[in-house]
């Protein structure tokens, strides 16, 4: 569950509540003011200082806050909690915070459906029935027995590995910062029944769920969203894909024979701009309490004279911040800013305070947040999926996504050496 803004939590379209929305039902009519003994049993399940004086303190409101929503005027919260945490939902917005369909239409706050009519912004895979390992395999799932610096780093796949670029059709071949050399090939994964999981078929690729037989989807082909004769070109999609870089791009030159691209997938990762939000945390308060002496619960444990909480009172969902990555993706951009305040009190006196500088407190991440107009589709029923089957061997649940490695090589073909050399530092 932690960190509790990204991965996960936004796949499903949630982020961890700010104690805002819904105060009036989040927090009690008459403040409370809790004892030592029962800030200390609360902030052991739950380590927000917020929750000391809110209702979700309590298990049985807390477990059962999903079933409130009908009470609530400004958010919806998850059926799901860990922590001690609450999540409320990201739903579309315009600039001015109103409501907005899916046809960009403003849902009025009066409206007593309006949280069923706006568009809640979970990932598009997320809509279509896809889970976890539908797009990560046994590698990230198990790791390839290499330690990596970073999240990002230890990652596969990539978005072209399954979609394509602008100028080619995938290859379905995994070229991610940790793919070994070449690739993985993904046309080698099957089903449980054993069919193919990625397939072509009349010169469209099918992907099939690895948890559930009856779904398959027709995969979105960059290469055809910007070819003018394809049905699905986009425009919009094919100018910002075929932008030229340098002079010419700025004198608006686009489409074919543009030979170095703006966007390269080389030079800026999909996900820059096929995000629909991202957790922005703008400044985070983790409050000290000195002379508290606690028992540190996880690393090399023992005991500390402070107890630090913290609170999320400025996490966002309506911030953009564009970064760079390292090593990982040739200087992809990527976004995220957290500038943490840290206070230390003793005595009711504070006695220290330190603002994390923005340059020094970003954290880049893929926020899983992709919407295209399509997400509201559901996927298609299969029922003559079998005809399809390449064979009818049954075989067991590991064969879906587990696979022995075959190379221990911890890098990819085209991005390896720069990883290597981080590596070789902490040989």
């Amino acid at each position: 569950m932690h960190q509790p803004n990204i991965y996960i939590n936004s796949f499903y379209g949630y982020i961890q509540y700010d104690y805002e929305p819904d105060a009036a039902r989040m927090f009690p009519a008459k403040q409370h003011y809790p004892s030592d003994s029962e800030i200390h049993e609360i902030n052991l399940r739950n380590p927000e200082e917020a929750v000391i004086r809110g209702n979700w303190r309590d298990r049985d409101f807390l477990n059962d806050l999903w079933l409130k929503n009908d009470q609530m005027k400004d958010t919806q919260f998850a059926d799901y909690h860990g922590h001690g945490w609450a999540f409320r939902a990201v739903f579309k917005r315009n600039r001015k915070g109103n409501l907005l369909d899916a046809k960009g239409n403003i849902v009025s706050d009066e409206d007593p459906d309006k949280f069923k009519k706006a568009v809640h912004m979970a990932s598009i895979h997320m809509d279509l029935g896809m889970h976890c390992v539908d797009c990560h395999f046994s590698q990230d799932m198990h790791g390839n027995g290499h330690i990596y610096g970073e999240v990002a780093a230890a990652v596969e796949i990539d978005c072209a590995d399954c979609h394509g670029t602008a100028k080619a059709y995938p290859t379905l071949h995994t070229s991610g910062p940790a793919a070994r050399p070449g690739g993985f090939d993904l046309t080698s994964l099957k089903t449980q029944d054993g069919r193919k999981r990625f397939e072509w078929i009349d010169g469209v690729l099918y992907q099939r769920a690895a948890l559930d037989p009856t779904k398959e989807w027709k995969m979105s082909l960059v290469k055809d969203s910007v070819n003018p004769k394809h049905p699905e070109f986009n425009e919009k999609a094919a100018r910002a894909k075929l932008m030229a870089a340098g002079e010419a791009g700025r004198q608006g030159k686009w489409g074919e024979g543009v030979e170095k691209l703006a966007h390269d997938n080389d030079r800026m990762l999909c996900f820059t701009c096929h995000l629909s939000w991202t957790t922005s945390c703008a400044g985070c308060h983790l409050p000290i309490q000195a002379n508290w002496k606690t028992e540190r619960n996880h690393f090399e444990g023992g005991e500390t004279r402070n107890y630090a909480t913290y609170n999320v009172q400025v996490a966002r969902d309506d911030m953009f911040f564009l970064g760079k990555h390292g090593p990982v993706k040739n200087s992809a951009p990527a976004r995220r800013l957290c500038c943490r305040r840290r206070t230390a009190t003793a005595s009711a006196s504070t006695i220290s305070s330190r603002q994390s500088p923005p340059a020094a407190s970003q954290a880049r991440h893929s926020p899983r947040t992709t919407r295209t107009p399509s997400a509201r589709k559901r996927p298609r029923p299969v029922p003559t999926v079998t005809s399809r089957a390449t064979t009818t061997t049954t075989r067991s649940w590991r064969s879906c996504f587990c696979r022995a490695p075959t190379s221990s090589t911890s890098s990819g073909a085209t991005r390896g050496s720069a990883l290597r050399s981080t590596l070789s530092r902490w040989a």
